[in-house]
């Protein structure tokens, strides 16, 4: 009953925001919509590959703090911390689940892209490429983990 609600209020959100001229049609909310169910499917851990917060192979977190954590223990070559921005969610990946984007860089090196998954509770503990990763100082809270 929980995701019909969900998926009733996003059809709904998507006719008012069509009404006020933010969407052209119905669609947006019935993709949205579409996308949320994805959740309830299992992953297909056989999609897993390429290169480590890649789309096909995004950096697995707890959450949006865990994402945020990810990336400021992350180390440039130069030792320094690499600004970061949410980009946004680009769509399902190979765990079944939304995965957003963040635009990462290091002083004087070219922005680079790290695909993220917040939906798990067995975090990731390998740098991507190009970066070492710091050990965790505080631990991030895990809800729903078992």
């Amino acid at each position: 009953m929980k995701h019909a609600r969900v998926v009733m209020t996003a059809v709904m959100a998507g006719s008012v925001l069509t009404g006020l001229g933010c969407a052209s049609t119905d669609s947006a909310a019935l993709d949205f919509a579409q996308s949320l169910s994805y959740h309830q499917e299992r992953p297909d851990h056989a999609a897993v590959s390429g290169e480590l917060g890649s789309p096909t192979n995004p950096v697995r977190a707890t959450g949006p703090m865990g994402q945020r954590d990810y990336l400021h223990r992350l180390r440039c070559a130069d030792d320094s911390s690499p600004a970061f921005e949410r980009i946004g969610s680009t769509g399902v990946g190979p765990y079944g689940r939304m995965v957003d984007a963040y635009r990462v860089q290091c002083a004087d090196q070219p922005e680079m892209v790290i695909h993220m998954d917040l939906y798990h509770c067995d975090e990731e503990t390998e740098a991507v490429d190009g970066f070492v990763i710091t050990p965790r100082v505080i631990e991030i809270p895990r809800h729903n983990c078992g």
